[in-house]
């Protein structure tokens, strides 16, 4: 059965998005699986998806002028169109998203072609889409329980993570700040303050829009564009400083790496903080709220001077997602 299924897995968004459904696509290949891949060929998706097998044109909807709202849903229309038609052609036996707005086209796609789908969220407050299409999911697959029901088929399965966490042997030598694919000013500024009074080895993975900057602005720090292995940066990480998005904290959680969290606050519906809350009752991070940079620096220089995040892990670690939802897309796919 596995070798006639295909499947269409929709890689389009900021790495949070994509980074999942990699895993994914190596295990359900390794099964005999055809799989597909549509991004948009753009920023970070270019970057983690080189050669996609489709590509559509879409432009964010929310934050646009109304002219620009109008053109953002015909974008997604025809890119539904564009990708119901792939879809067909292929024979496409199930779809796999990540929920990000991206989404859309291929969701109406499943929906008027009655192909099962299934969405993946990595949050404990599940986004706008999943929210919107998860009663017709065949399943929802979640990193964590939700702190917010929805309706439909939930299964907790856990991250579905890259090989390189497995077996990651930690030597503690640098702190680590995190700002993720699309970088975080806030912390790139931190690392700047933090640079100038401790004297840790400091190493910060700055994202694409601000490497150049800090690049010629830091003295002493270490700086990252972007990396889609982590794990060669965690292995000598004895603390990491970052948001808390519920890819990278799961990662670390996974690697028992500790954690200061400064949750993004203007993130939708406060999804990072119940994320940041959930790993400090879990005793694997400290939560620190986000203000002027100085005040957050000094409580960040406290904590480490008084080696509180020593103590900080999760035990036993969370579980790797990947061979469970290969399993329950495989059943459900075969139960059509």
């Amino acid at each position: 059965m596995e070798g006639d299924m295909n499947l269409l897995l929709v890689m389009i968004g900021t790495g949070g998005h994509i980074i999942p459904l990699l895993p994914l696509d190596s295990a359900f290949r390794k099964l005999g699986i055809k799989v597909w891949r549509v991004s948009r060929g753009v920023g970070v998706e270019k970057l983690l998806i080189p050669e996609p097998d489709l590509r559509v044109l879409l432009i964010p909807f929310s934050g646009r002028s109304p002219i620009e709202k109008v053109r953002s849903l015909v974008l997604i229309l025809l890119a539904g169109m564009k990708l119901g038609r792939f879809m067909k052609t292929k024979r496409i036996s199930g779809v796999i998203a990540s929920g990000s707005y991206g989404s859309l086209p291929a969701i109406l796609a499943a929906l008027w072609l009655r192909i099962p789908y299934f969405l993946i969220e990595l949050n404990r407050i599940p986004g706008r889409v999943v929210r919107l299409f998860a009663a017709r999911a065949r399943a929802v697959f979640t990193t964590l329980p939700l702190a917010r029901r929805i309706r439909g088929t939930v299964i907790v399965t856990g991250v579905p993570l890259r090989n390189g966490f497995r077996q990651l042997q930690r030597r503690g030598e640098y702190l680590l700040i995190l700002g993720g694919s699309q970088g975080a000013r806030f912390l790139n500024r931190l690392a700047l303050y933090l640079e100038e009074r401790i004297e840790e080895r400091i190493v910060v993975i700055a994202g694409t829009r601000d490497y150049e900057w800090l690049s010629q602005t830091a003295k002493r720090l270490e700086v990252i564009r972007f990396t889609n292995r982590p794990w060669d940066y965690l292995r000598g990480a004895k603390l990491v400083i970052g948001r808390a998005g519920g890819l990278s904290t799961y990662e670390l959680a996974y690697c028992r790496v500790p954690m200061i969290l400064i949750p993004y606050p203007y993130a939708t519906d406060d999804h990072q903080r119940v994320n940041a809350e959930y790993w400090m009752k879990k005793g694997a991070a400290i939560v620190v709220e986000e203000g002027p940079v100085g005040e957050v620096g000094d409580r960040i220089i406290e904590i480490i001077k008084a080696k509180r995040y020593e103590a900080l892990r999760t035990d036993p670690p969370p579980p790797d997602g990947r061979e469970r939802i290969v399993r329950e897309v495989i059943r459900l796919c075969s139960a059509r």
